[in-house]
């Protein structure tokens, strides 16, 4: 069986209070000193240099994005703009490829919304019941596929703008998905999926039908 898994975490996060040039080398130190960082921030960008970069705050009772221009040429980032949008207790975040639609999981929430990353104003929002853990856009943006942590269908696979599902997945009684438990395979229609035990336990990887 085989697995692609991409886990998207950073050990340290500057939370800037207004907009602030970062350098990649070595951050706002200063600032860095001053707050305590938590670890594991989700974090997501384009795979190419030209950005945005996304930065969500997990775990809070009302979370904020922060969304930020890159500069290759100078080395640094820009914060674009900022936002408590996505609600709370935030699990996932997620670009599209063109990096224009930014996609968010967050607990306090019964869907997966999407935003514009140019502003954070809303671009819809697909339902996946209480408590989504992971968002994964297709590599063609055509398909943004959502999950939420349930004893029923897991997963939910959504044609962009679709108000119903194009495909529905039960990974089964025994497991649940794994926060930021989705991927899909770069060249074709595949998605995985990471399972864990309800209680906790070893991760299992799951190869899920194309569309």
């Amino acid at each position: 069986m085989r697995v692609r898994l991409r886990l998207r975490h950073v050990q340290r996060r500057h939370r800037p209070d207004r907009p602030r040039r970062l350098h990649a080398g070595g951050g706002d130190r200063a600032a860095a000193r001053q707050r305590p960082l938590p670890a594991h921030a989700p974090l997501t960008a384009r795979d190419d240099a030209a950005g945005p970069v996304v930065a969500g705050q997990p775990q809070l009772s009302l979370s904020t994005v922060y969304v930020y221009d890159v500069d290759t040429g100078a080395n640094t980032l820009t914060q674009r703009t900022s936002g408590t949008a996505p609600g709370g207790n935030l699990n996932e975040i997620a670009l599209d490829g063109y990096g224009e639609t930014l996609f968010t999981g967050a607990g306090s929430r019964n869907a997966v919304p999407a935003y514009a990353t140019a502003d954070l104003s809303g671009r819809g929002s697909y339902c996946t019941g209480y408590h989504p853990v992971a968002v994964a856009p297709s590599p063609d943006g055509g398909y943004p596929a959502t999950g939420v942590r349930s004893t029923g269908d897991d997963v939910y696979v959504y044609e962009i703008g679709g108000v119903q599902p194009e495909r529905r997945v039960d990974l089964g009684n025994d497991v649940v998905l794994a926060a930021r438990g989705l991927a899909w395979r770069p060249a074709e229609p595949w998605l995985y999926a990471i399972t864990t035990p309800p209680a906790g336990g070893a991760p299992g990887p799951h190869v899920l039908p194309s569309l």
